[in-house]
């Protein structure tokens, strides 16, 4: 089944990227410089590094993670980078955000991208001295994680109803917590409303709406005292598959969707994210905010 799996993905994937391809070669010099590589229309040259296992592919407005290598024509690499952002219309023709929507989770490709519009326009630098003017920068991308924009508006209108209507107490406990702690001016919270305390970073598989995953979780009122602890039941985590409704709180879910098998993440709920204005059977309280400590152990 996995090899079927794996089969097909590959195959949808060559799909994708067959409509990325370009119709002409370009010229006979470039051709020489990037044999291996494909062109777009718009001069764009890229190959494919590696086909992950994501479901679908990024589009404009979506927020997505992508870890960048920077290499010279010499092939040294000259910079490495992390960047979270909202993917755009390309800065340029034949810049990589053009790639980039043809991407799925977990997919790595190689760009060929000329050095004195990558610089300039996209990255908002004066181009290296090491680097010729008429050169091209190859940029090797791996995309990570892609937060649709239709979820994204999705959580940020309710976290925007939840402030609009909150209750002050609440609010000030949310406060007094991370002035208490150092982090008042050290984090915000995401659009949706998740604060995340402390996040590890592991390469790994992405958990996301659908996938089935195992996790251990420990939550804890703003005080410290605990609430829930799902090693206390048998030393077994949670496995559920993510977004069957009933199995975890929202904001644990949430938290999930930033995170990779083997990560750990601390975050705080505000109430609407956990048990709301209710509360949870006499445990958690109506209208209470609470830390959730969140351990990945697998994405399948």
């Amino acid at each position: 089944m996995k090899k079927f799996f794996n089969s097909r993905r590959m195959l949808q994937g060559a799909i994708a990227l067959s409509l990325f391809y370009a119709c002409g070669p370009g010229s006979e010099e470039e051709t020489q410089l990037f044999p291996d590589f494909r062109e777009t229309g718009s001069g764009l040259y890229f190959k494919v590094l590696k086909l992950g296992e994501g479901d679908s592919t990024a589009s404009v407005g979506d927020i997505i993670t992508i870890h960048m290598t920077y290499r010279t024509q010499s092939d040294s690499v000259f910079l490495q980078r992390e960047s979270t952002f909202t993917l755009s219309e390309p800065a340029f023709e034949g810049s990589f955000e053009e790639g980039l929507r043809t991407m799925k989770e977990g997919d790595s490709l190689a760009f060929q991208v000329r050095a004195d519009s990558l610089f300039p326009k996209l990255m908002g630098e004066n181009l290296p001295d090491f680097i010729d003017s008429g050169a091209y920068v190859r940029v090797d991308v791996l995309l990570t994680a892609i937060h649709p924009a239709r979820q994204i508006m999705e959580d940020a209108q309710a976290y925007a109803e939840w402030l609009d209507n909150a209750d002050m107490r609440e609010v000030q406990a949310m406060k007094d917590y991370l002035e208490k702690n150092q982090l008042l001016y050290k984090i915000k919270p995401t659009d949706g409303g998740l604060f995340v305390i402390s996040k590890t970073k592991v390469p790994g598989k992405r958990a996301g709406y659908g996938k089935r995953v195992v996790v251990h979780y420990r939550g804890t009122f703003l005080n410290g005292k605990e609430f829930d602890n799902s090693r206390k039941n048998n030393g077994e985590g949670l496995d559920f598959t993510m977004g069957t409704e009933g199995q975890v709180i929202k904001g644990v879910e949430m938290a999930l969707t930033y995170m990779s098998q083997g990560e750990t993440m601390k975050v705080m709920l505000p109430s609407f994210l956990a048990y709301g204005k209710d509360g949870s059977e006499k445990i958690v309280p109506p209208v209470t905010p609470v830390i959730y400590e969140i351990e990945l152990i697998k994405v399948y």
